[in-house]
């Protein structure tokens, strides 16, 4: 689902994430660098890939 909501929404979800499991602050910085790249990363490239789909089905109806 991450992957469909696009950077601000993947950098939110990654953030409560961090939250939910992290108990300390060390805890926090440790999954924070473990998991922010990734989801941000991800939702850069299902977005970039989702507008590109839509994009070619909507020209061959145009």
């Amino acid at each position: 689902m991450c992957q469909m909501i696009g950077y601000p929404g993947t950098e939110l979800v990654a953030t409560e994430i961090t939250n939910a499991v992290a108990q300390t602050a060390e805890e926090r910085d440790a999954v924070t660098n473990k998991i922010q790249t990734a989801y941000v990363i991800s939702g850069f490239t299902s977005v970039t890939i989702l507008s590109v789909f839509i994009a070619s089905f909507l020209a061959k109806l145009l």
